[in-house]
């Protein structure tokens, strides 16, 4: 594990990068703020990315819902899709 002062983080950002992207554990310690550790996200690590696929579905659950509270359509219970199940 390395740790790393902010000044010296700001100084070597891609050297420090580097690291972490190799695998090391960069631990980025700061007086005012604390500790955080830095982390190389890869594509499989990044679960709040939405499929380009599943967005008009949402967009159309949204306004199924929306008519739904508008009392213009009548959505399911929750209970009658467990029963589908």
């Amino acid at each position: 594990m390395i740790e790393v002062s902010t000044r010296d983080f700001r100084a070597n950002v891609g050297k420090f990068l580097g690291l972490a992207s190799d695998g090391e554990d960069v631990v980025l310690c700061s007086k005012r703020n604390g500790r955080f550790r830095i982390v190389h996200l890869r594509e499989e690590d990044d679960d709040n990315d939405i499929p380009l696929n599943a967005i008009p579905h949402i967009i159309s659950a949204l306004r199924d819902a929306e008519a739904d509270k508008e009392g213009r359509i009548q959505l399911p219970s929750a209970i009658s899709l467990l029963d589908e199940l």
